[in-house]
């Protein structure tokens, strides 16, 4: 998960975050520096087999870590728990710069949440990652969706794994969608035309929300938007006047006007007592069932009554979709034991035990297949959701960038606010792109035009 998550939402998701990448080089991002298997000082980390193992990690892969440890008991391992880097939280950052100036106390492996990790974790002041491409078997490297090991990935080398994915695909409630007549929209028009329908059909009721802090990635990202756009070379384009854009803003603003897309987020007590019963559709990520709509979930929805369909397109032919979250596991270069901890990353994420019914859609292709069997057997939804999210996770946009700057808070700040305050997505977009390039070129990234 992003930085993006509410705390209700760690628990739950992926995060989550993001899903299959299509291939582009986060050099963009980072200099790698020293990232490999020396030390601060250039000299090889000698290799000592007898320590343990450290593992870092969030809660909620606390049981993934746990499995591995009970499946190799001679391995030594020691389990910490911490935030995950999740929320905005820059722990890691921190405790990395704290080591790297004592000289020790860096994890073996440690868990992220947020897939941009790569753009500052690589550069010389942090040089934290080892670099596992040829640590790796073939077989493992070659077993993960297309693209999903994108955010591990700095000029051809694989600085982590990739635990989970989190296209976007769309949800819909098929038990009113067959009470009001409608059809389930596969284009974005279409979406737009359902909502514009809703409203005037059965006010009260919505198609989706743009409230949430990661709408970014569900609306712009899938119309290939360049509001955070890798051009490569540590250069980005921010440019919300492009017709990607204001096409995205052309088709919401008139549902938001109308009510049929909430400006709440999902996950607020306000969202659930207003729209519960009343969510006709949500567009949003594979891991919304876990997070809002199965049993126990924030929106719990009753049994058999809500599928699953591909994501959206748009009918000029635009078919990708975007990505909300997926977390990271990177072993340190300063390991003393690099053979168990790349041996750890490979099987937590691969295995059908822990990926099998983990909270996110996982990365690795044959891991999913268990996933997707346990959600087949659950009996939740109408329809077997599994064409829905194979399809989407490798239609994921590889234009969006993953900068070491944040696109959540600029969001949150320049849009949702004011939202809420009853302004259009248009009115509030020059904002948002004035801040965006900000952070953009106050992080060292050049905004190009």
């Amino acid at each position: 998960m992003n930085s993006i998550m509410r705390t209700t939402a760690v628990s739950r998701t992926i995060p989550i975050v993001t899903t299959a990448f299509l291939t582009f080089s986060l050099a963009a991002c980072a200099s790698p520096g020293g990232a490999n298997s020396t030390n601060e000082s250039g000299k090889e980390v000698e290799q000592d087999a007898s320590q343990p193992l450290t593992v870092w990690v969030d809660s909620t892969r606390q049981p993934m870590a746990e499995a591995y440890k009970e499946a190799h008991p001679d391995a030594n391992v020691v389990i910490e728990t911490y935030d995950g880097n999740a929320n905005g939280a820059t722990t890691l950052q921190t405790k990395i710069s704290l080591f790297n100036q004592s000289g020790e106390g860096w994890p073996d492996v440690v868990f992220s949440t947020q897939p941009q990790e790569m753009s500052w974790m690589t550069q010389d002041r942090y040089a934290f990652p080892l670099d596992i491409t040829e640590k790796l078997e073939d077989s493992v490297k070659d077993s993960f969706a297309k693209g999903a090991l994108v955010p591990c990935t700095v000029d051809d080398k694989i600085y982590c794994l990739r635990n989970d994915l989190a296209m976007n695909v769309t949800w819909y409630n098929d038990a009113l969608f067959k009470e009001f007549g409608y059809e389930v929209p596969k284009t974005w028009e279409e979406w737009g035309e359902l909502g514009e329908k809703v409203a005037a059909e059965h006010p009260g009721y919505i198609i989706g929300t743009i409230g949430d802090n990661w709408a970014t990635d569900i609306y712009l990202w899938a119309s290939q938007c360049p509001a955070n756009a890798n051009e490569g070379d540590r250069q980005v384009r921010i440019d919300l006047t492009d017709p990607k854009c204001t096409r995205v803003q052309e088709l919401i603003d008139p549902l938001i006007a109308n009510g049929s897309v909430s400006t709440d987020t999902v996950f607020s007590s306000s969202f659930a007592n207003t729209y519960k019963d009343k969510m006709l559709m949500l567009i949003g990520p594979n891991w919304y069932g876990g997070a809002l709509l199965e049993k126990g979930a924030a929106l719990e929805q009753t049994p058999g009554t809500w599928g699953v369909a591909p994501a959206l397109t748009w009918k000029d032919g635009t078919e990708t979709t975007g990505n909300v979250g997926g977390g990271l596991w990177i072993v340190s270069r300063h390991s003393q034991v690099q053979d168990k901890a790349v041996d750890f990353v490979s099987w937590v994420t691969t295995s059908e035990k822990t990926q099998g019914t983990a909270p996110g859609y996982p990365a690795n292709t044959e891991a999913a297949k268990a996933w997707l069997k346990n959600l087949r057997d659950r009996k939740f939804y109408v329809n077997d959701p599994s064409e829905a999210f194979e399809n989407a996770a490798a239609k994921v946009w590889d234009g969006w960038a993953y900068t070491s700057y944040s696109w959540y808070t600029p969001w949150a700040d320049k849009v949702v606010t004011r939202l809420l305050e009853g302004s259009s997505l248009k009115d509030t977009l020059p904002a948002f792109q004035e801040e965006m390039r900000n952070k953009a070129e106050a992080t060292g990234y050049k905004v190009v035009e």
